[in-house]
């Protein structure tokens, strides 16, 4: 397990779009009783759009559990990097969670991270205790999260 620290990934105000900048990614949360799940995607990786449906199902389904979802848009172009292209894919992949654009990698930087898609799965402790790249294993992911979610109580 690894320690990151969740304070990078927490966020500040509601936005119309569900689409955060770096400066606005801290605050929202003021304490650790969550769990979170952390998606790294971008909006032209076929991979990344083949699992936004089973991150969206997760999220649909163990939000009022105590589950956080955050996707964190990490561009691999450069045309990926841009603000309305990026609310476009929300809007068009239907994402209903909150979504980091992170243009300067700050983040992927922090997770050590090398994969779209990749998923962390932090306990309410800042640890990093699951991670997967790529598609697939999304049974396993869940179970993951189910244990994630049943060691909170």
């Amino acid at each position: 397990m690894c320690w990151f620290p969740i304070s990078t990934i927490r966020f500040s105000a509601e936005s119309s779009t569900g689409l955060y900048s770096a400066p606005q990614i801290p605050r929202l949360y003021t304490s650790f009783d969550f769990s979170s799940l952390v998606d790294f995607w971008t909006y032209t990786c076929i991979n990344c759009i083949n699992t936004l449906l089973h991150v969206r199902q997760w999220y649909d389904k163990y939000r009022h559990k105590g589950l956080v979802v955050v996707g964190v848009h990490t561009p691999e172009f450069p045309f990926e990097k841009s603000t309305d292209n990026v609310k476009a894919a929300i809007k068009r992949l239907d994402v209903r969670y909150p979504v980091a654009q992170d243009n300067s990698y700050a983040t992927w930087n922090n997770f050590g991270n090398q994969y779209w898609p990749a998923v962390y799965l932090i306990d309410a402790s800042g640890n990093v205790v699951y991670k997967h790249f790529g598609e697939g294993n999304y049974e396993e992911t869940e179970a993951e999260i189910q244990k994630l979610l049943a060691a909170r109580k």
